[in-house]
């Protein structure tokens, strides 16, 4: 229906509501009364028809007299959208348009939305959600192809601040279709065989995957602090981990560090926040050999989302182990500056990754003097073949690549040496060794190299013990032997003849094994 189309005597402009309305109910009015019968008026006409316009305008329909069902169309697209938690957009192809309720006036980093597509795009587009238009990409910030967007399809995006970009948070058709052509070709590559030999048939299965080498970058797992703060006080160890395997350096006073929420597609974020008579802070990651031989000889591209509440620059350094994952010497492979501002912003840096590349890799950012006030954060780093923009790797493995260089029997969530006995494990006494009990440990995963193990007493907290359920205290425990520890488990017992029959020892474990 469309309640502005009338058989003649139309006015261009609405009428106007009167100035002294009759407030009420209508009657046929009484003639023996004198009370004349109730007049709608051209405002009242005027109300209804847009009362009813407004709900078909709301759901994306044009009002139109060949059609006497669009009211109910309306009404039920409106319900529609409302059971699938979407905006329906009321735009054209390429140019879409969303209402919210309540309405907003800006965008905020991170906001994300529902959008039923009217129209099918056939280029790059644009959404309006109410504080104006900007460019829709699809998940890397890549301007849409045709076809990407299809009529009556349902997409959610997400707003990038720093890019004043909507972003689609899954994969597009045309993305779609260039990476099955892309893996099409290197399956190609991997069947299109002829003479048997080393140099045409070794294709490793990294290079299929495309994998980022970087564990844990986006700062999602933090096994040793329970996303507590760390303070940084190492200026050469690599003792102090913040997160997994990221370490942190300083110079000069210390920092903390902290795991903390993140920006855009990063739930994550590494937060460092500066100390008086710091002169420079620094964050870190090795990557495994195994993890880097892909890279050798070959362009790499690395990536991170920065940012510094002082504008500066954070300069990047890449170096290669001088031989397989020793990296207590190093050699420089590439380095450079990242201009780095108070708003989370993505950087790329694009750099070849040399010839020592398969002895491992070690990726540093450093933020400079990080004084009393001055914080950062850092996610989303990844190192990728190729020198290009890539999506980010979000990976549901991230804990058990984390846990072959570090595990403990910690729930998610609590500290190293918190007191505590949720998840701690328990020896009772054997009958050959009086005095003594002991039990046996599998670590989660295979660990990358034979840990060294730490006993956490789950009521004092003290490292080296375990307790003892009968008295109440505590009793050092040790490694069971030479053979008494592997990459899959140990083995441990308390080393003095003091547990009694029926009596119980308890306590956490925590192994070690980063590079």
């Amino acid at each position: 229906m469309d309640n502005r189309a009338w058989s003649s005597g139309a006015s261009a402009s609405p009428p106007s509501a009167p100035a002294s309305p009759s407030m009420g109910y209508p009657t046929a009015g009484d003639p023996l009364a004198s009370m004349p019968a109730t007049k709608g008026g051209a405002y009242w006409f005027h109300q209804i028809g847009e009362e009813l316009r407004a709900v078909q305008v709301a759901a994306g329909i044009t009002p139109s007299t060949a059609s006497t069902s669009q009211l109910l169309e309306a009404i039920q697209r409106l319900i529609d959208a409302q059971s699938g938690n979407y905006a329906l957009d009321t735009g054209a192809a390429n140019a879409y348009v969303v209402a919210l309720s309540p309405a907003i006036t800006a965008y905020t980093d991170g906001m994300t939305v529902r959008v039923k597509a009217a129209n099918a795009n056939t280029n790059a587009s644009t959404l309006n959600a109410g504080a104006g238009v900007v460019a829709l990409c699809n998940d890397v910030g890549g301007a849409l192809a045709g076809g990407d967007v299809p009529a009556g399809g349902i997409f959610e995006v997400t707003y990038i601040l720093s890019e004043n970009k909507f972003r689609i948070t899954s994969l597009v058709q045309s993305q779609g279709d260039a990476r099955y052509a892309a893996l099409a070709g290197l399956v190609t590559q991997v069947f299109s065989v002829a003479t048997p030999n080393a140099a045409s048939h070794a294709v490793p299965a990294d290079n299929l995957l495309g994998d980022n080498a970087v564990i844990n970058g986006e700062m999602a797992i933090d096994s040793r602090n329970g996303g507590a703060a760390k303070t940084i006080t190492s200026t050469v160890s690599i003792i102090d981990f913040p997160v997994d395997r990221f370490y942190g350096l300083i110079a000069g006073a210390s920092i903390t560090a902290q795991r903390i929420a993140g920006s855009g597609p990063f739930k994550y974020a590494l937060r460092l926040t500066g100390g008086a008579g710091n002169t420079g802070a620094y964050i870190g990651t090795r990557l495994k050999s195994t993890n880097c031989a892909k890279f050798t000889s070959q362009a790499v591209a690395l990536s991170a989302r920065l940012s510094l509440s002082v504008p500066s620059n954070v300069t990047w350094t890449a170096y290669s182990a001088n031989s397989t994952d020793a990296f207590a010497s190093l050699t420089q492979i590439a380095t450079g500056n990242f201009a780095v501002t108070a708003t989370p912003t993505d950087f790329l840096a694009a750099f070849n990754a040399g010839a020592n590349a398969g002895n491992g890799i070690l990726i540093q950012f450093s933020f400079g003097a990080m004084t009393d006030g001055i914080t950062a954060s850092i996610t989303g780093v990844q190192l990728k073949l190729g020198s290009a923009p890539a999506r980010f790797n979000h990976r549901m493995n991230e804990e058990q690549l984390c846990q072959a260089y570090h595990c403990n029997t910690y729930s998610n969530g609590v500290a190293e040496g918190t007191a505590t006995t949720i998840g701690s494990q328990i020896m009772i006494p054997q009958g050959a060794l009086a005095g003594y009990a002991v039990t046996n440990y599998r670590f989660p995963v295979s660990m990358q190299a034979i840990p060294t193990v730490t006993f956490y007493s789950p009521a004092s907290g003290a490292t080296g013990n375990w307790r003892r359920s009968a008295g109440g205290a505590d009793t050092p425990v040790v490694v069971s032997g030479n053979s008494g520890i592997s990459t899959e488990g140990c083995s441990c017992h308390n080393s003095s003849a003091t547990v009694t029959p029926g009596e119980q020892i308890y306590g956490h474990i925590v192994a070690d094994a980063e590079l």
